[in-house]
């Protein structure tokens, strides 16, 4: 059995001497006191395992004992002691009431050893247990941030009693991860940030992840622009660094945070408005070069007035817009590669135009050579060989489809010729054979 901390909150010196000896002979911890008074000062720096609390007592008797515990855990954000009710008292008269409020069992004095030790293990196990299932509810499984549920919760009930700063965080340049190293790499970029803003914050601090590689967090008794400032580029510094560590140093991702600020009670205390003008104000960070921060202005607000539909269309392309520089082929993720390239045929049709089809496929001349390793190296060759209209997607481990829009059979034979001539000049003693079948697509108006 565990070597739990129990407290004893009982007036009767002989049941309480009882009940110590019980529980010091199973190598309890045990802290006594007298009355729920004494009890409801010691909580205030203690958190026992588990309560032993007699239920007649003078003065502040056991259920307003169990009442004034229970308005404390939540006014200071403590999860619930669990609580066993001690009593000589009919248990026909206090059982059902002592239940009903929310204990966890009932224990008649004076204790029996047998009884007493059980009942103390398998309320302690059932509150385990229960916290658990609530911490799963909670949070996001990958980050172990807080849910947007639950977070919003919070950090709304944290907006209307703190003073603090309210922040809305996206992962510049995230899509690329997904597209060019694949969506396992992308869920290490985020367990990374989260471990980058987990030591940045402090334990009274909310964050949790809205959705993607979008997040939010609330520093509480912020009340300057400038230490926020600071926390920000603590973080954006570290994540990018540890992000070269896990991308390798030569990665051209232009990885980085792009923050909105709205302070509370400076802007507002109402979560809703403060989330907006934070949103509002990440954007404005992503339209001006992103890598940054700012906070929110009011007199700079957004309109939505027709005359503002210019500045929409400039946001809206930034979002949309590729990230990163515009050199290459375009290596995409399954998904995207299927849009562009329906797409791309549904132009090719109605332009009478012409497009290329081609799989690459990478395989070593000896078993013993890593065919992995090459198939990486020919993508990066790839990339950089094609134009920055073809678009390239991973098939398989060692295979590479590319479509290349405007080229004829003849001219995608001369292209096929220069990217395995990048690659032969790449690494000249690679063993590696690289094979490729051409198909041509193309429409004539009716």
């Amino acid at each position: 059995m565990t070597n739990y901390w129990i407290t004893v909150v009982d007036d009767d010196a002989m049941s309480m001497a009882n009940t110590k000896n019980i529980l010091a002979d199973r190598n309890m911890r045990v802290s006594c006191l007298r009355s729920g008074t004494n009890f409801m000062k010691f909580i205030q720096s203690n958190t026992p395992d588990l309560v032993l609390l007699d239920i007649m007592m003078p003065g502040t008797d056991g259920f307003q004992t169990y009442h004034k515990l229970r308005d404390f855990e939540k006014q200071a954000g403590r999860d619930p002691v669990p609580v066993i009710f001690l009593s000589s008292e009919n248990p026909t008269e206090t059982v059902p009431y002592g239940l009903k409020i929310g204990a966890a069992d009932y224990v008649s004095k004076p204790c029996d050893p047998v009884v007493l030790m059980s009942r103390i293990e398998r309320a302690i196990e059932n509150s385990k247990m229960i916290k658990g299932l609530i911490l799963d509810s909670e949070r996001d499984k990958l980050t172990g941030f807080f849910n947007k549920a639950s977070g919003t919760q919070k950090t709304a009930e944290m907006c209307s009693t703190k003073t603090g700063a309210l922040l809305v965080i996206d992962l510049d340049s995230f899509k690329l991860v997904n597209d060019l190293y694949g969506h396992e790499t992308g869920d290490k970029v985020l367990i990374l940030f989260a471990d980058t803003m987990r030591k940045n914050i402090r334990s009274d601090d909310v964050i949790c992840r809205v959705g993607g590689d979008e997040f939010m967090a609330f520093l509480t008794n912020i009340s300057e622009e400038k230490t926020a400032a600071a926390i920000i580029k603590r973080v954006s510094d570290l994540f990018a660094a540890e992000a070269k560590r896990l991308l390798g140093n030569d990665h051209d991702i232009p990885l980085g945070i792009s923050v909105g600020v709205a302070m509370t009670p400076l802007h507002s205390t109402n979560f809703e408005t403060l989330f907006k003008y934070a949103d509002q104000t990440m954007y404005k960070v992503k339209k001006n070069g992103k890598h940054g921060f700012a906070v929110y202005d009011p007199d700079a607000g957004e309109s939505d007035s027709g005359a503002d539909l210019g500045k929409e269309l400039d946001r809206l392309a930034e979002i949309s817009g590729e990230r990163g520089s515009a050199d290459g082929g375009f290596l995409l993720g399954q998904d995207a590669f299927t849009a562009s390239y329906r797409f791309a045929v549904r132009f090719i049709r109605h332009y009478s135009a012409a497009a290329s089809q081609v799989v690459f496929s990478v395989s070593a001349q000896n078993t013993t050579d890593n065919t992995a390793g090459a198939a990486e190296a020919f993508s990066r060759v790839l990339q950089k060989t094609l134009r920055i209209c073809d678009i390239v997607m991973q098939s398989r481990s060692n295979q590479f489809f590319v479509l290349m829009p405007g080229k004829t059979e003849q001219e995608a034979e001369k292209e096929v010729d220069r990217i395995k001539k990048a690659w032969a000049e790449s690494d000249p003693t690679a063993k590696i054979n690289i094979d490729h079948c051409i198909r041509t697509i193309s429409f004539k108006k009716e």
